[in-house]
């Protein structure tokens, strides 16, 4: 090639060269963007600099081509990206949670080009987004590496318990080891390992009583039976509050952990439990009596066991003393319940018709209408109905009244 060939060839590449200097004057970030992708490092370096200059212009256009470009475009971008750091990380995560899954995944990249900035807002992630989403975010952390096991380890205290076990598989996922013992309890109670406690009995107790607070219902019940396994008196005091809990399940699981401890001092709280309005409830307080070794004192404690243990016949056999503690639990939504109850009551109608007529009266409409049920099946309609027959004056009837 003569020197005038070569001179020219050369003079059509500088031509097609982008000029970066006239880009980043012009704010040209398309052209910039397109840079991104040149041959010459040297015009990459020069490109991406130049996108650096044009913050915060060049940030929703990079974030576009992050998660929906060429393959060697969306990697440029993502480079850049993790030099501008945080402000990138909220864009990105929009498309991290979105309903697409490829641009998801694109954006889950980028998110991990960012690295260490990025780590508390995906955290902050589990427990707001669905379960294929979150485990796209414990694949992002987990790609982030190292960076990443602080702002984890934190989630493992501060997030709702539902979050927790997708922290505590990235952690495992990054092979972070425990620091402390509560760091391992708290790891374990994350990932459901109820029954490998023991070795951090200590720490474990105080987690589990912090997750009697829990609002959904299950952490609750698995905390009450863990602390019941654990037998750690400290847990005594809140496993007595965790009987008035609003949901039956856990009162279960409270009355059962409590007949671990064999103390004779739970009595009370347990014969209350034998009263609970669910069976469920009932039962298990009747079997951590039997547990601690008691033994009814007198005929309504005898009652009362015999309902807990859903021994119908036993009960009625005590006589009128079963009458009033059998029509309170006709509050049972349980219909085999109901029906154990119902028959009974028909058995000791000598007894029972009265206090069943002063139960049509009662607060509870499930007591009113099982009541007034027993009532009619036993011929005692009149006591029924006879308050919704309307009275006339003098008590006759109007034509035979006299002037």
């Amino acid at each position: 090639m003569n020197k005038y060939h070569y001179e020219a060839s050369m003079g059509f590449i500088d031509i097609l060269r982008p000029n970066i200097e006239k880009l980043r004057e012009r704010k040209d970030i398309p052209g910039l963007i397109r840079a991104l992708e040149s041959p010459d490092e040297e015009i990459r370096d020069g490109a991406a600099a130049a996108l650096l200059d044009c913050m915060p212009d060049a940030l929703s256009p990079l974030v576009s081509v992050a998660v929906g470009g060429g393959e060697k475009r969306r990697a440029a971008a993502n480079a850049v990206l993790a030099s501008i750091g945080e402000p990138a990380v909220l864009p990105l995560i929009g498309y991290l949670e979105g309903d697409d899954p490829e641009v998801s995944g694109f954006a889950a990249v980028a998110l991990a080009s960012v690295g260490e900035p990025a780590v508390s807002s995906l955290v902050s992630l589990f427990g707001t987004i669905d379960e294929e989403k979150s485990e796209r975010v414990v694949e992002t952390l987990a790609a982030i590496g190292p960076a990443a096991i602080p702002g984890l380890k934190g989630g493992l205290f501060s997030l709702p318990y539902r979050s927790r076990r997708f922290v505590a598989l990235t952690l495992d996922r990054l092979n972070a080891g425990a620091a402390d013992e509560t760091e391992d309890a708290a790891r374990r109670i994350a990932l459901g390992q109820w029954k490998e406690l023991d070795s951090v009995r200590n720490a474990a107790v105080l987690l589990l009583i912090d997750l009697l607070d829990e609002e959904y219902y299950v952490p609750r019940v698995n905390a009450v039976r863990a602390l019941g396994h654990l037998g750690d008196e400290r847990a005594v005091p809140h496993l007595k509050d965790a009987l008035s809990d609003t949901n039956p399940n856990v009162r279960a699981a409270a009355a059962e952990a409590l007949g671990h401890f064999g103390d004779e001092e739970l009595l009370p709280v347990l014969l209350s439990a034998c009263e609970d309005e669910d069976r469920f409830v009932r039962e298990s307080a009747a079997k951590a009596l039997d547990r601690i070794g008691w033994h009814p004192s007198d005929d309504d404690e005898r009652v009362m066991y015999f309902i807990a243990t859903r021994q119908w016949k036993k009960a009625a056999e005590i006589g009128e003393a079963a009458v009033l503690p059998l029509i309170g639990m006709l509050r049972d939504t349980d219909n085999g319940v109901v029906k154990g109850l119902t028959d009974a009551l028909r058995s000791l109608e000598r007894y029972s018709v009265g206090p069943l007529e002063e139960a049509l009266n009662d607060p509870d409409i499930r007591v009113r209408n099982a009541a007034g049920e027993i009532l009619v099946s036993l011929g005692q309609t009149d006591l029924v109905y006879r308050p919704l027959i309307p009275k006339s004056d003098g008590g006759l009837p109007e034509e035979k009244r006299g002037p």
